[in-house]
Formats: C-alpha cells, sequence, structure tokens
C-alpha cells in the first residue's frame, strides 16, 4: 500500500481548471486574468526523498532500534528486523524482518494536523480505498503512552496471497504517527496483538537537531540551481535544485514545480493590455477571489514589498484543508507587460519559520524578452 501525502486543493480555481501535483490534496485554483505562483507544501501523493541516506540502526542486544532519517523518532524492536528504505516522503521509518513481514512509519508534525482522531480515520479510510478486498475492524482506541491511540486489524489478499495487517495510531511528543506492520494471514491471525505492541517502541527524540534553513533561505548564486520556464515561454524561474517540473495539465498555469517537505511552486501571467486598472486593483481583485475559495481561511491586510526592483503587494494567509493546517504568501507584482499573482504555500509547521524565505523565491521570477510560445 502506498501513502499520498495530502496538499492542498483547489483554492483559487476561477475560469482555470487545477492542477495535480499530487494524490491526495485538492488542486489550487487561479484568477482568470491575474498570474498566479504557487508554492504548494502538501497535497498529493506523498513523494519518495530518493537523496535521503538512511542512518544505520542500533543494535543492542536482542533488539534493533531503526532509525528515522531526521533522527527525530526511532522504532525499537527484535533484532530480526532490517530498516531499509522508506518508499514515499511521508513514510519516515520503514523495516524488514526476516520471516517475510513489513512494518513502516507514517508522520506529520502535530503542529500541521488539524485533529488527531479525525486525521487517523480519513489516513485509515484512504488506505482502505486503495485495497478493495480489505475487510477492516472498527477503531479500537485505547491508551498509549498517556494520549490517545486507534488500533485497526484489516484482513485483504492480492488475487494470489492472503495478508494481515496491523495500524496503530498513535502521538508522540510533536507527532501524529500511524505505525503499521503486516505479515501472511497466517502469522496475523495469532500473533496480531504482538504486532500491535510493538507500537510501543515508537519514541521521538526531541533533542534532535533540526535545520535553522531551508535551501530557500540561501542566495541561488551559491547551490545549485534549476531553471524552469513558463508553458508559453514568457517568464523563467531560477529554483534551487531540489525543486524539480511539475506538469501543468489542462489548468492554464504556466509553471508548476514541487520539492519535499509538500512544497510546489506554479505560476500564471497576463498582459496588462488584457486588464482593467493598476497592479493594486488587480491585487485586490485576486486576494478576494483567493479567499472566496479558502472557507475559513485568514488573510493579513496588504503590504507593498519590494521584489527586486519590481513593485510587489503581498499578503499572509492562513487556511485548514482536508486534516492539516497551512500557511500561504501571496504576492502581485508586475513587469513592463504583465501582470503575476504569486502564491507560496504550505504546511503550517514550515510556514511560520521559512515564509520569508519562501519570498526569496519570488525574485527569481524573471521576463522573457523572446517572443513567446504560440
Amino acid at each position: 500500500m502506498r501513502l499520498s501525502n495530502p496538499r492542498f486543493l483547489n483554492l483559487l480555481s476561477a475560469p482555470i481548471s487545477s492542477i495535480l501535483f499530487g494524490a491526495w490534496l485538492n488542486q489550487l485554483g487561479l484568477i482568470g486574468c491575474v498570474a498566479i505562483l504557487t508554492i504548494s507544501l502538501g497535497w498529493s501523493e506523498s513523494r519518495s526523498d530518493t537523496s535521503t541516506t538512511e542512518p544505520a540502526p542500533a543494535i543492542d542486544g536482542d533488539q534493533t532500534t531503526v532509525i528515522s532519517a531526521d533522527a527525530v523518532l526511532t522504532l525499537t524492536c527484535p533484532n530480526e528486523w532490517m530498516q531499509v528504505k522508506p518508499n514515499f516522503e511521508d513514510m519516515v521509518i520503514n523495516a524488514e524482518s526476516l520471516n517475510g513481514l513489513r512494518m513502516w512509519v507514517v508522520s506529520r508534525p502535530k503542529e500541521d494536523v488539524v485533529n488527531f482522531a479525525s486525521w487517523a480515520v480519513d489516513l485509515h479510510n484512504y488506505y482502505a480505498s486503495l485495497d478493495r478486498s480489505g475487510e477492516s475492524t472498527d477503531g479500537t482506541r485505547f491508551d498509549l503512552g498517556g494520549s490517545t491511540a486507534i488500533r485497526y486489524d484489516i484482513t485483504s489478499n492480492d488475487g494470489v496471497h492472503r495478508w494481515g495487517t496491523v495500524e496503530v495510531f498513535m502521538q508522540t511528543a510533536n507527532r501524529c504517527n500511524m505505525f503499521i506492520i503486516q505479515g501472511p494471514l497466517s502469522t496475523f491471525s495469532h500473533a496480531k496483538d504482538q504486532w500491535a505492541a510493538l507500537a510501543n517502541g515508537l519514541r521521538e527524540n526531541a533533542t534532535a537537531l533540526q535545520p535553522k534553513h531551508s535551501p530557500a533561505s540561501q542566495p541561488t548564486d551559491v547551490l545549485d540551481t534549476l531553471d524552469i520556464s513558463s508553458d508559453d515561454g514568457i517568464f523563467t524561474m531560477t529554483l534551487p535544485s531540489d525543486w524539480h517540473r511539475a506538469s501543468t495539465g489542462k489548468s492554464g498555469w504556466t509553471i508548476a514545480s514541487e520539492a519535499a517537505g509538500h512544497r510546489g511552486i506554479r505560476a500564471f501571467s497576463v498582459s496588462k493590455e488584457d486588464f482593467v486598472g493598476d497592479l493594486e486593483a488587480v491585487a485586490k481583485s485576486g486576494h478576494k477571489t483567493t479567499m472566496a475559495r479558502m472557507k475559513g481561511g485568514l488573510s493579513s491586510e496588504s503590504n507593498r514589498v519590494d521584489l527586486a526592483g519590481h513593485p510587489g503587494i503581498r499578503y499572509e494567509i492562513t487556511f485548514d484543508q482536508k486534516d492539516y493546517h497551512w500557511g500561504m504568501v501571496e504576492i502581485y507584482t508586475e513587469t513592463s507587460s504583465r501582470y503575476i499573482q504569486i502564491q507560496v504555500e504550505g504546511p503550517i509547521s514550515l510556514y511560520s519559520r521559512q515564509k520569508e524565505e519562501w519570498v526569496n523565491l519570488v525574485h527569481e521570477l524573471r521576463e522573457n524578452h523572446a517572443e513567446p510560445n504560440k
């Protein structure tokens, strides 16, 4: 089974259909005549981070401690388990046993999760939707380490083999976690309680070092960079090399890009000839449409900013989408011939400490002087 990480949905759509950045999140929309550049941080199918090197597990006697790449979570289990590379971004721990079992942990910061119980139910239902052969118990609530945990037992088959799975949703100090263990049905039938007990070995290391800055905080001239041109050839954006191009689909967006941490970028621009009013009028109209698409979203007042010599108008927005809290910086700017709307968005845990860094990415947007593609 594969988990999709939620990413934000349909926030700004107008006449333009939305674009998929992944699998679980809703689409982002756009204002009809204004350009939008969106840095999304959490939608769609969770992505593998193939650049991560997993730390070696620590072994103590007859136990092995599996450690997440950021060293924030550890899972102590019998030494028959071996750590393997996670398959997607939110899978922070992945292990296999010598007797054919598989165990993994999906985790998100508590700061990003709206409600633990709802998150658990929705994530369980998502997994269930991937396998229509599966049959699940109702969630059983119990106390684990002083916090509420929820357990599901699932049986399924892949057309050849029958499987059993135990899911335990649990909380550590700063994380919401989904512990999953899966194996042959014959083993599950008599060992499922022992499987569930392995969740007790999950610990959070509160003193683990966290990066103080993301790559976006560094000048692009000291990093490997990637140039992404808009589909219409009108403008180009230079991003750190951990970003990659994403499909714009039929949305009308002309730039789309994604990076680890549920971040993403997309953009659209419009000729000044096609819009009535100045930059302030564009920003007011566009922001009104943005907020109309975000039920319950909260926005700051507009603030004037300078973007590498170009005037800009900036808003800061927080909102909830699906089971997650999100933050967005929305910026409107102009070149000599075009208006551009820019949105930088992501999970609230990143937004709260990186929003100024996201704005720095906007400085790397430039208009091309060559004739646009027809």
